[in-house]
């Protein structure tokens, strides 16, 4: 279908309110008289298919005013939308942190091209969220579309549609296939579902050794995070290969202790996965008979735990959905109704078998090294761990630091 020659509407003057309004739209007590001919649409909602060929990424509001004269129609474009996604209910203009998106953060010589992403709405890579593809577009939609970076399929990619800039002397030094920094990117739409993502994964399309215009660089070592704010992008995290320099100055990183698996190489998988170091935890090493209830935690740096407590984010074995209950556990409030509660599943009658259960703290930005920690445990023994680990962030995974018997 060509653009801007298949639509679907309705006709608002086909409604009784409409007909009623126009009918006393002259009385003198109708104060709505003038905002008959103001009506328009400014927001829509739209399930249209998920399959590039009957999908549309451009959707356009019309209004259409009939002639009194004559059996005519007159159309105007009153708004375009670009980006709507498909197989879920889209809006357009979208809610506050509905939609997310990772973008080029360094000229490309080549198109972006991107073979999977993720994004996950915890610090460690660990909880995954699902939505549907939205992007700049695709050079070749039906066969490099966006669908493929979500298809756990290393084979298929999507490229990027970069254009020139109007002004742009980019492709005097990167050539016409260039994709500007922030200008190529890939993300997700989750619908009317406010989202917090805070980690992404990412596995950047190999090189083929066909022809010339295949061995531009089409990777990037530095990727932007961005959120929608509600009419407009805005980025929230800025991560860069530890190997590249000069860094840009429009785009200095956002992790001050890096992000170690950002190679900014393709063929590999990258994440923005902290530093080793960034994260500590307690887990249970011993069977409970009831879901391990914990009132405080505190994390030390110095030894027998004299200063002040580590502060950070709270982690648990739920997940950022758990914020809230993780955040009882450090807010030095020794209540016994106010405290954190494992969500066991592998033990019958909510117990929890030794390593299932665990609550943690992550301290962006920081490598603590932590040499004594404090805990409350409830007081029903049924709800206590006698024996428990620990572990320590480092290369991506958790590290036991220490094993310590006969907790109260």
């Amino acid at each position: 279908c060509a653009s801007m020659t298949v639509g679907m509407g309705i006709d608002i003057e086909d409604t009784q309110s409409w007909r009623d309004a126009k009918q006393y739209k002259d009385r003198d007590w109708n104060v709505s008289k003038g905002y008959l001919s103001k009506i328009t649409v400014k927001c829509i909602r739209i399930h249209q298919s998920d399959d590039p060929k009957y999908k549309a990424d451009r959707i356009a509001i019309v209004s259409g005013t009939p002639r009194e004269t004559e059996d005519f129609v007159d159309y105007a474009v009153v708004r375009i939308f670009d980006n709507a996604a498909g197989g879920i209910w889209s809006q357009r203009p979208a809610a506050l942190g509905t939609l997310w998106k990772i973008s080029n953060l360094e000229h490309t010589r080549g198109k972006w091209a991107l073979t999977e992403a993720r994004f996950y709405e915890d610090d460690l890579c660990t909880f995954l969220l699902e939505g549907k593809p939205i992007s700049l577009g695709s050079v070749r939609p039906l066969t490099q579309g966006e669908n493929n970076v979500y298809d756990d399929n290393l084979t298929s990619y999507w490229t990027a549609n970069c254009s020139l800039l109007p002004g742009s002397i980019a492709k005097d030094t990167y050539g016409t296939e260039v994709c500007e920094p922030d200008q190529a990117w890939i993300g997700l739409d989750f619908g009317d579902v406010y989202t917090n993502v805070r980690c992404v994964s990412f596995y950047q399309k190999v090189p083929l050794d066909l022809s010339d215009a295949e061995q531009r660089q089409s990777w990037t070592h530095g990727v932007g995070l961005s959120s929608w704010a509600g009419d407009e992008w805005a980025m929230v995290e800025k991560y860069w290969a530890s190997s590249f320099s000069p860094l840009p100055l429009d785009f200095l990183p956002t992790m001050a202790t890096g992000t170690p698996f950002i190679t900014g190489g393709p063929g590999v998988w990258e994440d923005a996965r902290p530093a080793d170091r960034s994260a500590w935890r307690l887990r249970n090493d011993d069977y409970t008979k009831g879901n391990w209830k914990i009132l405080e935690l505190e994390f030390h740096e110095v030894e027998y735990c004299q200063g002040a407590a580590l502060t950070g984010y709270p982690i648990s074995m739920q997940g950022p959905s758990n914020y809230f209950m993780a955040l009882n556990a450090f807010d030095q409030d020794e209540r016994n109704d106010v405290f954190w509660r494992s969500e066991c599943t592998v033990g019958l009658n909510d117990t929890c078998i030794p390593g299932e259960a665990w609550l943690g703290l992550y301290a962006r930005g920081f490598q603590p090294e932590v040499k004594c920690f404090r805990v409350l445990q409830s007081r029903t023994q049924v709800e206590q761990s006698t024996v428990v680990k620990l572990e320590v962030y480092k290369n991506g995974e958790w590290i036991e630091d220490g094993l310590h018997e006969d907790i109260g």
